[in-house]
């Protein structure tokens, strides 16, 4: 049971989703945190080459900001899903090997595995309870549904998609009810669509709506995908929509005839008076009519429907690819390649926006203290920038709002904010490193995995 009052444990849940990421059903959160069953959330993972900094370091700090919540955590380690999604060519041993390697990263990243549950797919696809729920889910679901769910994959929905893969979706609803018991469930960003479609489906299957806790998606080092333009926002009361949008008793669309804009893709929610969003769509110019107008969403009450540019889609496409291995910092890098992909990495001089070092800072730096770990990353809790005295000499910064400012402000130049952030994140992975120097059985994992290829 958490030490923590009701609002504090909100308020750590909240925080997860302060860097691009998104709570959904925050009004049910009171209810369920004060529930006297145990509470169960969950993240899970494809095994797939090695584990990026995200899935590790991010991974471990929003693990134990749950379980200091509350939460036992139960961890995924979906080897089939992988195998379903053709990741290391479908070859289930090796995804399996992946995903013992992960475990044993965990266990020296600073996670709370006490109180963490390691599952395997492979643990539960043999019972037959297993696949009654997935089919009750596939009954519920229609395919039109399930591919708007495709970027849980990685893919879209113009993507070559196996029958395998569309069944993806229905099994990781139905993990969330059968398996995991997640009142809430905290994954990335890119996960959130298939949440989204258990809240829908879960009372109809006599289970629940679970809350979604999406924590945002960490940049990867390079260039960020160009910017779109904005079509338009607008809230409109739903009983009173007006063109580009047609509302009927049940039915909310969009004339597509009536639309016209350059930008590739944008997102509709519509949101019921509690700020709560019912649904999310993509659509774009390109979709037909038909598309997007058997679109039905129940709403009992007066809502708003939200139109913005796809700012999820982008950020998904900004994230770290495994594929493009300078785009991130794994887990087991040297120290000098840590330097090397810190020193070349996209840092614009007086720029915040789109800076995947200060996004290192925001994210895992600052958030290093939820990290069990013998000694504190930042020491007093100072960020801490060495300089030359000739340069400024040294400068500290008890925030990371206090330190984007100065950024900004070109009171600390990227070469000195890329040194320092080097430092800390070479002094964060060293525990895994050496776990995996000194550990036999965790440095025969490692030598197998990184002789792998890592198909998309």
């Amino acid at each position: 049971m958490s030490q923590l009052s009701l609002e504090q444990r909100i308020a750590l849940i909240t925080s997860i989703t302060e860097h691009g990421g998104e709570l959904i059903g925050a009004n049910e959160l009171p209810e369920v945190l004060q529930s006297s069953e145990q509470l169960y959330t969950y993240d899970g993972f494809e095994p797939s080459g090695q584990m990026h900094i995200a899935q590790g370091i991010i991974r471990a700090i929003n693990v134990n900001k749950m379980i200091d919540a509350g939460f036992i955590f139960r961890m995924w380690v979906a080897d089939w899903f992988a195998f379903l999604n053709n990741k290391l060519g479908g070859d289930l041993e090796k995804i399996q090997t992946v995903g013992k390697y992960f475990i044993e990263v965990w266990k020296a990243s600073g996670m709370n595995v006490e109180k963490t549950e390691f599952l395997w797919t492979s643990d539960f696809v043999g019972q037959r309870w297993y696949w009654e729920l997935v089919m009750k889910v596939a009954k519920a679901v229609t395919l039109k549904r399930a591919l708007r769910t495709t970027a849980i994959m990685g893919r879209n929905e113009s993507d070559d998609l196996s029958a395998g893969q569309i069944l993806y979706p229905c099994m990781q609803a139905a993990d969330i009810f059968g398996v995991m018991k997640a009142r809430v469930t905290q994954l990335g960003l890119d996960q959130q669509k298939v949440n989204v479609l258990a809240r829908e489906i879960g009372e109809e299957l006599g289970y629940w709506k679970p809350v979604i806790v999406s924590h945002g998606m960490l940049q990867g080092l390079q260039k960020p995908v160009e910017k779109k333009m904005t079509l338009f926002q607008r809230e409109d009361i739903l009983n009173n929509a007006k063109v580009p949008f047609y509302t009927s008793e049940k039915k909310i669309g969009l004339d597509a005839e009536k639309l016209e804009t350059d930008v590739d893709t944008f997102q509709i929610n519509f949101v019921n008076a509690n700020n709560d969003i019912l649904r999310t769509i993509t659509v774009s110019p390109q979709m037909t009519v038909e598309k997007y107008f058997d679109l039905e969403v129940d709403m009992p009450e007066p809502g708003t429907i939200r139109v913005t540019e796809n700012t999820q889609d982008r950020t998904i496409s900004m994230k770290m690819s495994k594929s493009k291995p300078d785009t991130a910092i794994f887990m087991t890098d040297t120290d000098e390649e840590v330097q090397r992909k810190i020193t070349k990495a996209y840092c614009p001089e007086g720029v915040a926006e789109d800076n995947p070092v200060l996004d290192y800072c925001k994210q895992i730096i600052f958030n290093a203290k939820y990290l069990k770990r013998e000694t504190p990353l930042l020491e007093n809790d100072l960020f801490v920038i060495s300089r030359k005295p000739e340069h400024g000499g040294d400068i500290s910064f008890t925030s990371y709002a206090e330190l984007e400012a100065a950024y900004v402000n070109k009171e600390v130049f990227p070469l000195d904010l890329k040194n320092a952030v080097v430092t800390y994140l070479n002094a964060l992975l060293q525990p895994v490193r050496d776990h995996f120097e000194n550990d036999a059985e965790a440095k025969a994992l490692l030598e197998q995995v990184r002789s792998f290829e890592v198909t998309r």
